[in-house]
């Protein structure tokens, strides 16, 4: 029999996002004009939609399909 390890998340992914976009923002600030400038770029924008798409799904307005 499989035993699956348990992980739990100590912080939420609200938390997480916010922790992930001011590093981001960091490197993205950077004055250099870099490739790693513009992933650092690409990044901030990606965390910034999860962090729409978290807010949304857990709206309070938001409605089930009928």
């Amino acid at each position: 029999m499989r035993v699956q390890r348990g992980l739990r998340e100590l912080k939420s992914l609200k938390d997480r996002l916010a922790e992930f976009a001011a590093g981001v923002n960091k490197v993205a600030g950077e004055p250099s004009p870099t490739a790693r400038n513009d992933e650092a770029l690409r990044k901030r924008r990606l965390s910034d939609i999860a962090a729409h798409i978290d807010r949304w799904a857990n709206s309070p307005g938001l409605q089930t399909p009928k």
